[in-house]
């Protein structure tokens, strides 16, 4: 056997000692060893915090302070909601349904120093937490000025069924109850059914505020505040733009909304998708300002698609 890549952890207690041992068969075995060193405190304790020094803060594998399954292979996301952090996790690449895992997960990092914990698992029907964003309505659902503004974590996770139809679904924190409650807005027969990206916009043709929501399967609907309503949102699943590549990015920009949603071909011959902007209203239309070459591929997308979008 051969034992290799130590590193030291700090818990609450004291520091422990991760290592790998590799087995003659090649198979890796993640080993945890205590020191009993109750007064070794981690170096952030000791000295003034230096936003400069990084360390490995996350430890796949393991067991939470609570006892849950810290699992996931990609962190999808990183959010600040209420003083407090949260990752949207995902299994990309490694998801078979017989793993010992909790599915999606969203963890919670209370403070700098706190260990991360699972504040939810979203299931086995989820492979990964696609968005997450903190959102501030300050209208509701009728387009009434709230008291005072409501922020919200909302999260939107593929859903990978096979046994019935596929659902579209934005997870709301209820910070309250520190639970998270589902709002399916609609549902797929089939192909991919996901949200990859979340931006809050008012339309500055009728003042009404929206969560606008882009769909793995290329389009947008969009959801307003309702305080009644179990899950705090309530949907308008008109599409407004559809057929296009997954919408993976928005930004609000002088006012206007933008999306970038995926170049693809329609019927093998309808070149569509590109960065568009939102012309506000009763009847809002998309304008098309920009459209990258189409790359042909023999398998994904990832060519043909833009993930970052940012108003500087």
């Amino acid at each position: 056997a051969r034992r290799t890549d130590p590193e030291v952890y700090y818990t609450s207690t004291e520091p422990v000692i991760y290592y790998i041992e590799t087995r003659v068969d090649n198979r890796k075995i993640v080993h945890r060893c205590a020191t009993g060193l109750a007064d070794a405190a981690p170096a952030y304790e000791k000295a003034p915090f230096d936003p400069m020094v990084f360390a490995k803060d996350y430890f796949p594998g393991m067991d939470d302070i609570n006892g849950r399954h810290l699992g996931s292979t990609e962190t999808m996301s990183i959010v600040q909601h209420k003083g407090k952090l949260f990752a949207g996790m995902g299994n990309w690449m490694d998801y078979p349904w017989q793993l010992a895992t909790e599915g999606t997960q969203i963890l919670r990092k209370d403070s700098h120093n706190s260990q991360w914990v699972v504040d939810t698992s979203l299931g086995y029907r989820s492979m990964r937490s696609d968005a997450l964003l903190s959102v501030n309505f300050a209208k509701d659902h009728t387009g009434n000025t709230l008291p005072a503004p409501v922020n919200l974590l909302v999260c939107g996770a593929g859903d990978i069924s096979i046994d019935r139809p596929r659902e579209v679904n934005v997870w709301v924190r209820d910070d309250a109850k520190g639970q998270w409650l589902k709002n399916t807005a609609l549902t797929v027969d089939r192909g991919s059914a996901g949200i990859r990206s979340f931006l809050i916009h008012t339309d500055k043709g009728t003042d009404r505020q929206w969560l606008f929501c882009g769909m793995v399967e290329g389009s947008i609907i969009k959801a307003a505040y309702d305080p009644t309503a179990q899950g705090f949102l309530r949907f308008d699943t008109t599409h407004e733009l559809r057929d296009m590549g997954r919408v993976m990015a928005m930004c609000e920009c002088n006012g206007d909304l933008y999306v970038a949603a995926g170049v693809d071909l329609i019927n093998g011959a309808d070149t569509v998708g590109g960065l568009y902007r939102r012309i506000d209203g009763e009847s809002p239309t998309w304008e098309l300002v920009y459209r990258w070459p189409y790359i042909p591929l023999q398998t994904g997308d990832e060519a043909n698609i833009m993930r970052g979008l940012t108003c500087v």
